[in-house]
């Protein structure tokens, strides 16, 4: 289903294969530690800000800063069900607060 995102996918099948679910999960890994890398934090890693490309790959969009700028008033798409307490209360966020989002997939 390209160019639509997660929560849409899993809306229309219902459950992923896992090794389709592997795939993202790995995806979802390497772009955060891409992001970190340049000290950047996503912050809102919700299903509707994870999009599948063109050619069936996974792309973060949505709210992205430095750290530890962003707050949940930063943006009315916040994914509260994935966002760091931290993020939530408004005390900003860092790295962690990204992999609490993406813990709370497999939830």
């Amino acid at each position: 289903m390209e160019g639509s995102d997660i929560q849409q996918l899993l809306m229309a099948k219902g459950r992923l294969a896992e090794e389709q679910v592997r795939l993202y999960c790995a995806e979802l890994v390497q772009a955060l530690e891409c992001l970190h890398y340049r000290d950047t934090v996503c912050g809102d890693l919700g299903a509707r800000n994870v999009i599948i490309g063109r050619d069936g790959h996974i792309k973060v969009v949505g709210v992205v800063r430095r750290q530890p700028e962003i707050t949940v008033g930063d943006g009315a798409a916040a994914s509260l069900v994935y966002m760091a307490p931290e993020v939530i209360l408004g005390k900003g966020c860092k790295e962690t607060a990204d992999w609490w989002s993406l813990v709370r997939w497999g939830r």
